[in-house]
């Protein structure tokens, strides 16, 4: 006979269960308890054998989705980069710019940062003249 910690690790990423006693019954799953003939899933309404000695677990039938944690990790920017108040990638989505107005302040923003003072200008110059024209055919 399983203990009862065996059955709750068994069962602890359970989400859905197929019922061990009744045809196509699943039901959702919360909490393993000491039953009468085995161990038993309870919820509000009901109880249902989840595990019996001799049978067997119940199937499950979906898993719950596990959080993956979130780690800190050291990426490596470039010196140019100054990212200790947030990135400029938070403030566009804030913000809600569009992919325009993202790409034009990026270059703007990098612009002396980078050394290619020129350039980025003459980018961020094209970009807004492509916004222009798409803008105009709508």
């Amino acid at each position: 006979m399983k203990t009862l910690e065996e059955v709750k690790e068994h069962f602890k990423n359970a989400n859905e269960i197929k019922s061990m006693y009744y045809y196509n019954e699943t039901f959702k799953f919360s909490e393993v308890v000491d039953g009468h003939v085995g161990y038993t899933f309870m919820d509000k309404l009901n109880a249902r054998t989840i595990y019996r000695e001799g049978i067997g677990f119940a199937e499950i039938i979906s898993y719950k989705e596990i959080p993956v944690p979130v780690r800190d990790y050291v990426i490596d920017t470039p010196k140019h980069y100054d990212n200790s108040k947030g990135t400029l990638y938070k403030v566009a989505n804030e913000r809600r710019w569009n992919s325009y107005l993202f790409d034009i302040v990026k270059r703007l923003e990098r612009a002396e940062k980078k050394g290619e003072f020129k350039t980025d200008l003459e980018k961020s110059i094209n970009v807004i003249q492509m916004w222009l024209k798409e803008n105009n055919n709508d």
